[in-house]
């Protein structure tokens, strides 16, 4: 009797975490400014074209999104909108006036307050205007770093085949000098996994707080 309440009350509510629409994606751009020894999006964009999402259609995604998140009750768990790619910074205007929409929605209680930004990037594009405008507008910037130079400029390249690992230190810094949040993520590749040890200290050196593999 009272277990198996207990136990339809448990499973209710771990489907409810489960359907709970935590998090939208935001693909701004198609393609992307480097071509990463291991990754696909280059060569998919060359054959589908480096399209960018326009304003229009990403508020129509944040609208159907907040039907979702409405369908659910409310509680204190943060929701992420996670501005994405291919390299989201080859659509900067609409990313920038997609800021501003958010700022407004959330003031007018279209959107949860307890909403976390997130922009993933290379970095490349990444200049001092722009994290000035990420600190204003509290977006953590998750940088693609593949560890130490020597590893990053092995396997993260630009389109003409650069390393860019003074590209992605320049962005920490910029990001870091107004209180930006900067995590990383690092793909592991025969290259690079029997260093892998030494590379939390070397995040922390560069002032990540945080990074996943």
């Amino acid at each position: 009797g009272v277990d198996a309440e207990e136990l339809n009350i448990a499973r209710a509510k771990a489907l409810q975490m489960l359907n709970r629409p935590t998090i939208l994606y935001l693909m701004l751009a198609q393609g992307c400014n480097f071509e990463c020894t291991y990754c696909p999006i280059p060569g998919l964009a060359k054959r589908h074209g480096n399209n960018l999402l326009s304003f229009d259609d990403a508020i129509a995604g944040m609208e159907l999104w907040q039907r979702h998140i409405s369908d659910y009750s409310t509680d204190n768990d943060p929701y992420f909108l996670i501005f994405y790619g291919g390299e989201p910074l080859l659509n900067g205007e609409v990313l920038e006036n997609l800021l501003g929409h958010v700022e407004r929605a959330k003031d007018q209680g279209d959107l949860p307050q307890n909403l976390e930004l997130m922009l993933c990037t290379n970095g490349a594009l990444l200049d001092a205007r722009l994290a000035k405008l990420f600190a204003y507008h509290k977006v953590t910037v998750a940088l693609g770093i593949d560890g130490p130079l020597q590893d990053n400029n092995r396997i993260r390249l630009t389109g003409e085949g650069m390393p860019t690992f003074s590209l992605i230190k320049r962005a920490v810094d910029f990001c870091l000098q107004v209180g930006v949040k900067v995590v990383a993520s690092a793909t592991i590749t025969p290259s690079n996994m029997h260093r892998l040890q030494e590379y939390p200290a070397f995040m922390k050196n560069l002032g990540i707080s945080q990074f996943g593999l």
